[in-house]
Formats: C-alpha cells, structure tokens, sequence
C-alpha cells in the first residue's frame, strides 16, 4: 500500500503553482488529495478546486447512504434475503 503524505503549506489554494493536485476516492468516504507533477491527466491545477472535487465525491457518497437507508427501511423484514 503507498504511504500518503501530508499536503506542503499552500500561500493562496487559488492560484495555481508549481504542482496539481491529484483527488484519489478509492474510498468515497475519505477521499485523498496528492501533490502531483503539472499536467497530470486528470488532477487538478489549484487546492480548492481540488478540494471542491473531494467534497462533492462526500456528498455523493452521503446521498447513495441516505437512499441505501431509505430503501432499506420501506424492505420488510420478510423480504431480506441472508447470504449463508
């Protein structure tokens, strides 16, 4: 597994500087955000719109759980089905 470090002191998150920003949701409840070299596919050019990436990945998470939830209420319990 890649060790993650923590992201370098940034002076303004809107500007763009020397490194982009890369958002990893292998897991959607706790998306990372890496350093990585300027033009990279897919990563970000400044922090915030990094972070906005990694918030909206939560929110989407937030809403699947609220409708997994929601789903799992209105299923009786006569309905649920166990793997065994």
């Amino acid at each position: 597994m890649k060790e993650t470090i923590s992201l370098g002191e940034v002076a303004d998150p809107y500007v763009e500087g020397d490194v982009h920003y890369l958002v990893i949701a292998s897991n959607p409840c706790s998306p990372i955000i890496e350093e990585v070299e300027k033009g990279t596919e897919g990563a970000y050019a400044t922090l915030v719109e990094a972070k906005e990436a990694a918030r909206q990945i939560i929110q989407a998470a937030i809403s699947e759980a609220k409708q997994s939830l929601n789903n799992l209420r209105q299923l009786g319990v006569e309905k649920i089905q166990y793997l065994g």
